[in-house]
């Protein structure tokens, strides 16, 4: 099996725990509509949603941000 070369990859967020939930549809479709707007995996846009909620820096930043500020 071939190896990857070290340092290849996506990098690492860092500790991480799951959850897994079951959301009402009509907010589980805002929810998509906002992570992709937002350039985000709905991991990423809840893991934001939570860190504004407790006052925390996002851990999330859109994929393409430098596009973004290219864009606007």
């Amino acid at each position: 099996m071939r190896q990857r070369p070290e340092g290849s990859g996506r990098k690492s967020k860092g500790p991480r725990d799951v959850f897994t939930t079951r959301i009402p549809t009509p907010l589980a479709n805002k929810l998509r509509d906002d992570a992709q707007r937002h350039d985000l995996s709905y991991s990423d846009f809840l893991a934001n949603v939570v860190a504004e909620k407790y006052g925390h820096a996002p851990v999330a930043v859109a994929k393409d941000t430098e596009q973004m500020k290219l864009t606007a």
